[in-house]
């Protein structure tokens, strides 16, 4: 498989966390505010739900931001190496999200479930217990996907696992295009079929490389 010079690689971080860490830093605030407000009016229990959420979402949305940085920063160091790293393609490969992304999923979960159980129980407004169920549906499917996702590069093709128990297995020798998008790797099959690699599934380097070794050498790269 040749590969085009100008071929644009999948990120290693994700473009969601930064925006999910600065909803859960809004949300720290307004429960911040809440909080003195209670201690104000001394509303006894409500001070400490207030207190627990409002530590909950400092922790959630800080380990948001961090991630990101630190997905932001690996990035930039992997651009600037002056050497390409030599990737060994004779062993079986899988790619799927980092531990640490997965852990971020889980934590951001959790996080939307203790707000909108706080504004069940505490909110009479139905527009914000709607909008924080809506944030924590959200919550869950992005965890779901990014724990139960994984690509495995075996020595006959590929077998894919999503989430909801689904599954594709295509042999190399059905690949017929490869396009790299910001964010987006997409593989096209010869019967029809795709499969998408996104943002943070497995090194970015090591996905390209059993590609070019094991694809149809006709297949580009674009």
């Amino acid at each position: 498989m040749r590969r085009n010079n100008q071929t644009s690689r999948p990120r290693s971080n994700s473009r969601a966390l930064p925006l999910i860490g600065l909803f859960l830093a809004l949300g720290a605030t307004v429960s911040i505010l809440q909080l003195v407000n209670a201690v104000h009016h001394e509303s006894g229990e409500l001070i400490l739900w207030l207190a627990w959420l409002s530590i909950t979402l400092i922790f959630a949305s800080s380990l948001c931001l961090f991630s990101a940085l630190y997905a932001f920063l690996r990035g930039r160091l992997r651009r600037t190496e002056p050497v390409a790293r030599k990737v060994a393609t004779n062993s079986e490969y899988v790619a799927q999200y980092s531990r640490s992304d997965r852990a971020t999923a889980l934590v951001i979960a959790c996080s939307l479930g203790l707000l909108t159980a706080f504004f069940s129980l505490h909110s009479k407004k139905p527009g914000i217990i709607a909008l924080s169920a809506t944030f924590f549906g959200a919550a869950v499917l992005y965890a779901v996907h990014t724990v139960t996702t994984r690509v495995m590069f075996t020595h006959q093709g590929f077998v894919a696992r999503f989430s909801w128990f689904r599954e594709l297995r295509e042999p190399y020798d059905r690949v017929q295009r490869i396009s790299g998008r910001p964010g987006t790797l997409k593989i096209q099959f010869s019967d029809g079929r795709q499969l998408k690699l996104h943002s943070g599934m497995g090194d970015p380097e090591t996905v390209i490389a059993h590609l070019q070794a094991r694809c149809p050498e006709t297949v580009h790269l674009e």
